[in-house]
C-alpha cells in the first residue's frame, strides 16, 4: 500500500483549510466601474495642481503622448487582448467637491492594475492605456493631477530599483526605512502616506512581531500581540485579527486531523470558532477527499489482485490499464499515473 502512503504524504503538505478559507474576491467578470464618478465632501481648497513633482522625461512618456487617447470602451477592448481580459478594473479614485484629486490608495491600485502588464505590453502602450482610462473617467483637472501622479509613481519605481541595487547593510529595518524615505522624497509626504502608509504600518508590525518571537522563543504572548495590533490602522487591524483567527483555525484543524479526530468533531469545532461557511466548505472538501480515497483504495485492491494472477506481464499491464480507464476520469488517471510512478522509485 505504498501508493496510499505517498498519497497521504502529499495531502499532508497541502493546507486544506487554507484552501477552504481562500476568498473568492478575484472574480473574472468585466464590470463597468465608470458609470458614476464619486466625490469627496467637505473640501475647502480651490482647484490647483496638487502634485508639483516634475514628470520624468522618459521615452515611454513621450511615446505615450504621441499616441491618441482611447475612450473607456477602447481601453476595455485593448485589455481584452491581454492577460487582464475579463478582470475588474479597480474603482475610480475619489475627487473632492472642488475638482481636486487628493492622494489616495485607490489611485495606486489603479496604476498597479495597468502596470501589471509590464513585460507583456510595451511601456508606451501601458502608459497610454492608463492615461486614457484616467482621462475618460475623471474630470479634466483631476485627470491632469492623476497623470502627474502616475509619472511620479513610475519615477519612484525606477528609483527603488536603484535603492535595492545599492543598499549596503544587513538590517531589514534600515532597508525598509530607506525605501520609505525614497517614497517621501519622490512622491511627497502626503502622497507617500496615502499610497504606502498601510503597507509601512504592517511592515513595522511584522518587524515588532519578529522581535517578540525572538524574545519569547516562539509564540507571541496574547497581551503582547494585542499591543502590537493596537498600533495598526483600524481597517488593517481588523483584517490582521481575521488572519490570526484563520491561522489558528488552520493549525488546530491540522492537529485534530493528525490526532484522528472525526470529521463531525472538526466540523463542530469550526462552527464554534470559525463561520458556518468555512465549516460547510471544509465538510464538502473532506467528503470529496474521502470519496477519492475510497476510489483509490478500491483500485489498488483490484490492481493488486491482477498482479497476483498467473497472467503474462503484458496481459497484467493490459488489464491494469483497462481497470484504470474504467475506474477514473481522464484527469484522475493523470493523478494515479503520477502516484504509481512515484511508487516505483
Amino acid at each position: 500500500m505504498r501508493i496510499k502512503t505517498i498519497f497521504f504524504c502529499l495531502i499532508a503538505t497541502i493546507p486544506v483549510l487554507a484552501f477552504v478559507l481562500h476568498s473568492t474576491h478575484h472574480s473574472r467578470t468585466n464590470r463597468d466601474l465608470s458609470a458614476h464618478q464619486p466625490t469627496l465632501p467637505n473640501a475647502s481648497a480651490p482647484p490647483s495642481t496638487a502634485y508639483t513633482h516634475a514628470p520624468p522625461s522618459s521615452r515611454k512618456t513621450k511615446e505615450a503622448a504621441n499616441q491618441p487617447l482611447l475612450n473607456a470602451a477602447g481601453v476595455r477592448a485593448e485589455l481584452h487582448k491581454t492577460s487582464l481580459a475579463e478582470t475588474d478594473i479597480p474603482p475610480l479614485p475619489l475627487v473632492d467637491s472642488n475638482g481636486n484629486l487628493p492622494p489616495q490608495r485607490a489611485l495606486r491600485d489603479l496604476f498597479d492594475y495597468f502596470l501589471a502588464l509590464d513585460g507583456e505590453s510595451d511601456p508606451s502602450t501601458i502608459q497610454n492605456l492608463t492615461q486614457s482610462w484616467v482621462v475618460a473617467n475623471l474630470p479634466e483637472h483631476a485627470a491632469a493631477q492623476a497623470i502627474q501622479m502616475l509619472n511620479d509613481y513610475q519615477n519612484l519605481n525606477e528609483r527603488l530599483k536603484t535603492v535595492a541595487e545599492n543598499f549596503q547593510g544587513d538590517r531589514l529595518e534600515d532597508k525598509l526605512q530607506q525605501i520609505a524615505d525614497t517614497r517621501k522624497e519622490v512622491l511627497g509626504e502626503d502622497a507617500a502616506n496615502a499610497f504606502f502608509g498601510e503597507d509601512e504600518a504592517y511592515d513595522r508590525y511584522s518587524l515588532a512581531q519578529l522581535e517578540e518571537r525572538r524574545t519569547h522563543s516562539g509564540a507571541v504572548p496574547a497581551e503582547d500581540q494585542e499591543l502590537l495590533l493596537a498600533n495598526l490602522p483600524p481597517e488593517l487591524q481588523t483584517r490582521q485579527r481575521e488572519r490570526i483567527q484563520q491561522q489558528s483555525l488552520i493549525e488546530t484543524t491540522q492537529r485534530m486531523e493528525k490526532n484522528g479526530a472525526s470529521g463531525a468533531a472538526i466540523y463542530q469545532y469550526q462552527m464554534l470558532h470559525g463561520t458556518p461557511e468555512v465549516a460547510d466548505r471544509y465538510q464538502a472538501l473532506t467528503e470529496r477527499r474521502n470519496a477519492w480515497n475510497g476510489k483509490l483504495d478500491h483500485y489498488i485492491q483490484q490492481r493488486d489482485e491482477i498482479t497476483k494472477q498467473a497472467f503474462s506481464d503484458e496481459e497484467k499491464q493490459r488489464r491494469i490499464e483497462q481497470l484504470r480507464v474504467t475506474s477514473f476520469t481522464p484527469t484522475e488517471q493523470l493523478r494515479v499515473n503520477a502516484l504509481e510512478a512515484m511508487e516505483k522509485r
